[in-house]
């Protein structure tokens, strides 16, 4: 999956755009063993129907044309049985952009937002490869990396460095700047657990 996943990321940006909204979520499987010997109704019975609600808006006026009418939840199979060779499909094109032709906002999940939105405000193709990362990782280890508690960007930003190692230099003092604007401590190097920190830790 890992290497599928890399490969059309790869494609994308040789094409000179970026996804964009690189997600686990954004990612479905062909059921090829499942097409030969299931119909729809088999299939249901295993996800479930589609969950659906209605759209509509707080103040009950009608919606405008081109949204939306409906909801579906995404289908889960928590019994899925891995197939020897996984045909994954990418999703959901909805955030893709030009290279050279950035919006100046994006659509981003707190636990996955790339770090460069942070302290740049800035962001170009390269946000896919954060993206992809933590995507490869919850493939390996059944979850993500981050936990974005109550939107504090600064417990964010400290378990990206736990995560990866520390900030690029010319990110650090805003960093510091950051998290004393919010009445923090600056991040003292004791308090950083690096994952090769943590491997030297539990050989020791």
């Amino acid at each position: 999956m890992s290497e599928q996943l890399l490969q059309a990321t790869s494609f994308i940006h040789g094409a000179g755009l970026a996804h964009g909204d690189m997600s686990s979520r954004n990612i479905a499987f062909t059921c090829s063993n499942l097409s030969y010997c299931a119909d729809e109704e088999s299939v249901l019975k295993c996800v479930g129907p589609p969950e659906i609600d209605e759209v509509t808006r707080i103040d009950g006026a009608p919606l405008r044309q081109g949204l939306p009418t409906q909801m579906v939840k995404a289908a889960e199979w928590m019994e899925w049985v891995d197939e020897d060779e996984e045909d994954i499909r990418l999703l959901d094109f909805g955030e893709t952009f030009t290279q050279g032709a950035e919006p100046e906002r994006i659509a981003q999940p707190g636990v996955l937002r790339a770090p460069e939105t942070i302290f740049t405000h800035k962001f170009d193709y390269r946000l896919d490869l954060w993206r992809v990362g933590i995507a490869i990782y919850s493939f390996v280890f059944r979850g993500l990396p981050l936990h974005h508690m109550f939107g504090d960007v600064n417990d964010l930003v400290a378990q990206m460095i736990n995560f990866v190692e520390d900030l690029p230099a010319e990110w650090q003092e805003k960093y510091r700047d950051m998290r004393l604007k919010a009445g923090r401590e600056p991040l003292e190097e004791e308090d950083v657990h690096t994952p090769i920190q943590r491997v030297r830790e539990n050989s020791s």
